[in-house]
Formats: C-alpha cells, sequence, structure tokens
C-alpha cells in the first residue's frame, strides 16, 4: 500500500486535498497507461502487426519519459499534458477500431472527467467540448455505422445527449469544490498572516520573523548566503508613556513602524518585525555587518530627525544591536542573543547608539 501511494503521489508533497487528487490523477493514468500499452505492444509485436506495434511503442516511451519527468521534476505541467493527449488519442482510437461497438463509447466520458479536475473545470469544460466535436464527427463521418454495421441516428442522439448532460453535471460538481478549496486556501492564507503580524503596527510579528529567520538560515545553509540582523528598542519608552499615555505611546510605535516600512519598501531585501513591546528587529539578507551598520545609522539619523507627533515635540531616540549569522553561530537564537547582548551594552553606554557585536563599534 504505501509503495502503490509512493507510486502515485511521485513523491509530491503537497497539504491540498484538492492538488493530491490532481497529482493521483495523472499518475494512475500515467501508470495504467504504461501498463496497457507494454501489453498492447508485445500483443501486436508477437501477431506481427507492426504499424500497431510501433504505435503503442511511440505513446509506452511517451508516457514512461512523461512519469520519469515528473518524479525528477516534482511538477504535473509535461506528465500532464502527455496523459491528456494518450487519453484522447486512445479514446478517439478505440471506437474506429471497434465500429462503435463493445461498449467502447462509454469510456469517452473519462476524458471529460479528466480534463475538468487537472485544468480545472473552465478549461477542462472547453477541452472537453474540442473532444466531443471530434468524437461526434468521427463516429458521424469517419466510421458511419453502429451495431450490426447499421447506423442508428436515434442511438447517436441518445449517446450525444447523455454524453454532454453527464459533462455538465460533473463540471458542476468540480465548480462547487473548486470554489470550496478556493474559499478555503484563502481563510487559510488570511489566517496565516493574521498570525504572523502583530495586531497594532501590522509588521511582521515574532512568530513571522521567526519565519523569514528560518529561510535566511536554509538559504545560507544551501548557498552560504549571509546575512546580519539589528534588534531596534525606544530609548526611555516608559517615560513616554508616563508623561503622555499609551494611546500617545501607541501612535509613536505607529510612526516608528511607518518609519520602517519606508524602508522596507526601498529596499526588497530588508525585513522589519515587531519583536516585542517597544523592541523591532530588521534582517538583512544577504548583508554583511559593516553594511548592515551603514543602513542602521542611515535609519538612526531618519528617527532622530523625524518630528513624532503626540508627543509636544519631545526627541525620540533609539539604540541598536547588531549581529551577523555566521557558520560558528550554529543557531539563529545564538545571533538573537548576540543582538540582544549588544543592544543592552548600547543602552548602557548612553542610548541613541548602534553597537556591533562582533566589533564593538559605537556610532554617536
Amino acid at each position: 500500500m504505501n509503495l502503490l501511494k509512493k507510486l502515485l503521489s511521485a513523491h509530491i508533497e503537497t497539504t491540498s486535498y484538492y492538488e493530491l487528487r490532481r497529482i493521483y490523477l495523472v499518475n494512475t493514468l500515467l501508470l495504467s497507461g504504461i501498463i496497457i500499452l507494454g501489453i498492447f505492444a508485445t500483443m501486436h509485436g508477437v501477431q506481427g502487426n507492426y504499424q500497431s506495434f510501433i504505435f503503442d511503442l511511440f505513446f509506452l516511451i511517451t508516457l514512461a519519459f512523461s512519469y520519469g519527468y515528473i518524479l525528477q521534476s516534482k511538477s504535473l505541467v509535461w506528465g500532464g499534458h502527455a496523459a491528456a493527449l494518450f487519453l484522447l488519442c486512445f479514446l478517439l482510437y478505440l471506437p474506429i477500431i471497434s465500429e462503435a461497438t463493445h461498449y467502447s463509447l462509454v469510456w469517452s466520458i473519462a476524458f471529460p472527467i479528466f480534463a475538468i479536475v487537472y485544468y480545472g473545470p473552465k478549461n477542462g469544460l472547453m477541452a472537453s467540448i474540442g473532444f466531443y466535436f471530434l468524437l461526434f464527427s468521427l463516429l458521424a463521418i469517419g466510421i458511419g455505422t453502429w451495431h450490426n454495421n447499421d447506423w442508428n441516428t436515434l442511438a447517436f442522439i441518445h449517446f450525444s445527449i447523455s454524453s454532454i448532460v453527464l459533462t455538465i453535471l460533473f463540471y458542476a460538481a468540480e465548480s462547487s469544490l473548486m470554489h470550496y478549496h478556493l474559499k478555503n486556501k484563502k481563510i487559510q492564507a488570511d489566517l496565516e498572516k493574521l498570525s504572523t503580524t502583530d495586531y497594532l503596527t501590522k509588521l511582521l510579528n515574532r512568530r513571522g520573523i521567526m519565519k523569514r529567520l528560518e529561510g535566511c538560515v536554509n538559504k545560507h545553509q544551501q548557498a552560504h548566503d549571509i546575512f546580519s540582523i539589528a534588534i531596534i528598542d525606544i530609548d526611555d519608552f516608559k517615560q513616554i508613556n508616563d508623561q503622555h499615555g499609551h494611546n500617545v505611546g501607541d501612535q509613536v510605535l505607529l510612526q516608528l513602524a511607518e518609519i520602517f516600512s519606508h524602508i522596507t519598501n526601498t529596499s526588497n531585501h530588508q525585513i522589519v518585525g515587531r519583536w516585542g513591546g517597544e523592541e523591532f528587529i530588521i534582517i538583512y539578507p544577504k548583508t554583511c555587518l559593516e553594511q548592515a551598520l551603514g543602513y542602521c545609522q542611515a535609519l538612526r539619523n531618519n528617527i532622530n530627525n523625524f518630528q513624532f507627533k503626540g508627543v509636544k515635540g519631545q526627541a525620540i531616540h533609539c539604540s541598536f544591536g547588531l549581529s551577523e549569522f555566521t557558520q560558528n553561530n550554529q543557531t539563529i537564537d545564538c545571533t538573537i542573543n548576540e543582538a540582544d547582548m549588544a543592544l543592552y551594552q548600547a543602552k548602557e553606554s548612553g542610548k541613541n547608539k548602534i553597537i556591533t557585536f562582533q566589533i564593538q563599534s559605537n556610532i554617536f
């Protein structure tokens, strides 16, 4: 059972039931086609029917290559198209060679089901219309016969109507399922955003920052990309709350968040978040400690020159603690602790300063 799941999933990981259906459908069709064509190719080769043998062998190689590509790339794109092409040709070829006998037409509903699930309701329905146009044309013109070599117009009409009705019903069911999937996906995205966003400043919260830091660590391990972090604390924030009230204190936090957001908008690399209370954190991907020091110096100057509303002209200053993630740090917690230690030294040495953990450099 586990082996079958691995074959059908092709080692593609997904938590979405909707996507898992597509993966299983494509790989089931590819593997079934490989087995069926292998049997047909063997039979036709033994019988000396080399034209059919070449036809079977061509599609067999195509499907095997497509499944192998899915295993390697973990993507359904080309494999899904190959599966759709195989099913289309097979379902058009089957009624021709059997002259629409032996229930060959019953299997034609398989293509709309596959197309609507794989391509989605709208594109799948368009593909199904094209398939039925080809099939009905072959039945009416190419074959020209029904059971016992007699054309039965009434039976053809019944078949056409029932096929269209079944396709529309499946389209409606799949559309409803897709609507539920998209709605559920949006809800999950909204919940994820809420869980990683600070309620006051709308910046990333600690959880959101930690997820971004984990991504930076992964990039460091894969490509040795360096990065630095800065922990920023508002100096004498308790006095601001005591003198002007907590509402003004919240306004100061919001105005600082705007300054930080402006930085991230002008730089595609910097990631800013609220670390907790009056502390903020900035991640500088692909940035060494010296470069991050320059960014922090410019930021500190912007804060010192900014006219904060609600504090009656009182100057607002911040202290900075900087650290760089290196191979010696081992974990991101070590880098955070280093930045926190540097911030503590900035506070102890007079505030409104930037101190780096490694080179212990002060900027006044």
